[in-house]
């Protein structure tokens, strides 16, 4: 009957996860709770303040849009100033009363502009093509005139008033001055959809210093127009800001991450200027104190953890001491280490059964002495019948000895043959090296082929190529010799001539390629398959047929390597490996 373990697990681990359930799971789902709490307090204190101070901005920002309307309101009621924004220069009879004319409005623009220091210049366009402006601080451009753009179209045909995000004064002669301007239609004598249109410029910088919404640490505001596009802000703007302002547009996303910094956003649309005050919050650095927190929570639950484990190892060695040592002593016994003797570990006191113990483990360590003496006896007699075995060395020095001899001889086809030949034993000879550099491995086919060649009277052809490039990578050994073997015995007709060889090692796409093919008989697509799936343990002067060459590059560089055959009866066959290209670097790894 088989016996049941009775113990699975120490008993020391038992009031580990005892005292862990009981104790520090509370305290860490506690601390986390907190934790998470204070972070959500955070986030929400933060949303409050920043739609609070959107609230204020949306405030600022219309009462400023009525002030420019206001302007706007003024110009358009004076009829008087409206019929001589309606005339032209061909409309008067004498070039000074147009003159007059000019100055008058220049006149009445500039009182206009005196209720708002924030206004840098305005633009009266009609759309006959007269110009009618102040600008104090730039000598103006008289050939311009934004007849065709998308914003005096929509003001002068359309009849609405908008704000335009911060651009080029292309009116200044300068065209680079950067303003923020107000559009608005005025209504004079002209007929709907061909309206004057007056252009109010100012400062985005001074626009933004008017709005009371101060920064704090963790948050920016911006404004934007309707496409996202940032108008103004206070002060350098991050980067990181920048893109966090595209990815809340893109995503519509309350929150999300930017080159690793999590962030958190919210907009306002501001009445019917087109514009939008966005506020970007970095909420890495607002749940600071939180992640802070958490710190604090983990190493606090470190020192419990280790302080509980002390406590538990210590009450639980009195008990389940003797259970450990009875147990350890088994499992030694049963894996039965050679030559070790196993006994009882000492105790302070008689523990129960100790005599039938300490009488059990004599007993097999009688066995297992009489076990590792069979064993020496077994492993001697094995080396004494390895002593008996051809020395391949010997052969080795007898070639040698042949290779001399033909070389005094002068036969230099047999002295050709036999170095080759001493070559190809010399890599067999290197057991347990499983990979060289393909140059390494060229140079081998080259003796193997040398020899064949000797062998069957140069019956046969072989057109050699290599990649010289591909020479200092490594490869695994004799992955050429099997597939060169097949082809030279089972592709060519070693009784006709006329037989051709083709080897072709190349680098492509960061792998090695070696091709080998011939114009023997070939093969059906079922001889194809019963080839790859046939395991020929005989095959190959290392006994390493096609199949353990497809199998060893799979083993060792990856499934997605290996071997192709391609075959036609009558038409040759082609066989080709891929191996990854992999510098050598004269480390030879045992198999």
């Amino acid at each position: 009957m088989r016996r049941k373990r009775t113990v699975k697990i120490k008993f020391q681990y038992k009031l580990l996860i005892l005292f862990a359930v009981v104790f520090l799971v509370p305290v860490v789902v506690y601390g986390f709770m907190v934790a998470a709490n204070l972070e959500a307090s955070h986030r929400q204190s933060a949303k409050e303040s920043n739609r609070e101070k959107m609230a204020e901005t949306e405030a600022e920002i219309l009462e400023f849009r009525d002030e420019l309307q206001k302007m706007v309101s003024g110009i358009a009621s004076d009829e008087s100033l409206c019929s001589l924004i309606d005339k032209s220069e061909d409309d008067f009879e004498k070039a000074i009363d147009y003159v007059n004319s000019a100055e008058l409005i220049f006149t009445k623009l500039s009182t206009a502009m005196a209720s708002n220091e924030m206004i840098n210049s305005v633009y009266i366009y009609h759309p006959s093509g007269e110009l009618h402006y102040v600008n104090y601080t730039d000598t103006v451009d008289r050939i311009y005139f934004p007849g065709e753009e998308e914003w005096f179209i929509r003001a002068s045909r359309c009849g609405e008033s908008f704000f335009m995000p911060e651009h080029a004064d292309m009116q200044s002669a300068a065209k680079n001055t950067p303003i923020c301007s107000y559009v608005a239609p005025i209504v004079t004598s002209g007929q709907p959809g061909d309206y004057a249109v007056m252009k109010i410029n100012f400062s985005a910088d001074e626009f933004y210093e008017r709005i009371s919404v101060s920064e704090v640490k963790s948050t920016q505001y911006v404004l934007t127009d309707a496409d996202g596009n940032i108008v103004s802000h206070r002060g350098s703007l991050e980067q990181d800001v920048e893109e966090a302002v595209k990815s809340f547009f893109e995503s519509g996303r309350e929150s999300f991450s930017v080159n690793g910094t999590r962030y958190m956003a919210e907009g306002l649309a501001i009445g019917e200027t087109g514009w939008s005050v966005v506020c970007i919050t970095n909420e890495t650095l607002l749940t600071k104190d939180a992640t802070n927190y958490k710190t604090m929570i983990m190493m606090f639950t470190g020192v419990m953890a280790v302080i509980i484990c002390g406590m538990a190892y210590m009450i639980a060695a009195l008990i389940s001491r003797p259970i450990k040592s009875m147990t350890d002593m088994t499992q030694a016994i049963k894996h039965g280490i050679p030559g070790k003797e196993y006994n009882m570990p000492p105790m302070r006191s008689n523990f129960l059964m100790r005599d039938e113990y300490d009488g059990f483990t004599d007993a097999i360590n009688k066995l297992i002495h009489q076990v590792n003496v069979s064993n020496e006896i077994r492993n001697k007699q094995e080396f004494d019948i390895l002593q008996m075995q051809i020395n391949p060395h010997f052969i080795y020095n007898t070639l040698n000895t042949v290779k001399w001899s033909a070389h005094l001889d002068g036969n230099e086809k047999t002295e050709a043959a036999v170095c080759a030949l001493i070559n190809l034993l010399k890599s067999t000879i290197r057991v347990g090296q499983t990979y060289i550099t393909v140059n390494e491995e060229i140079t081998q086919i080259r003796d193997y082929i040398a020899v064949q060649s000797f062998r069957y009277d140069d019956s046969f052809d072989v057109l050699l190529n290599v990649d010289e490039g591909a020479l200092k990578y490594r490869t695994l050994k004799f992955l050429l010799q099997p597939i060169v073997e097949n082809a030279i015995f089972h592709g060519l007709n070693m009784n006709e001539k006329g037989g051709m060889l083709g080897i072709d090692v190349s680098l492509s796409d960061g792998n090695i390629v070696y091709t080998v093919s011939d114009n023997g008989c070939g093969m059906t697509r079922d001889q194809v398959e019963e080839l790859l799936k046939t395991r020929r343990e005989k095959t190959g002067m290392m006994g390493i047929g096609v199949t353990n060459v497809n199998s060893r590059i799979k083993k060792y560089f990856g499934p997605e390597y290996g071997v192709t055959v391609k075959s036609a009866e009558g038409r040759g066959t082609t066989v080709i490996m891929v191996i990854p290209a992999v510098e050598d670097g004269n480390e030879n790894t045992d198999s």
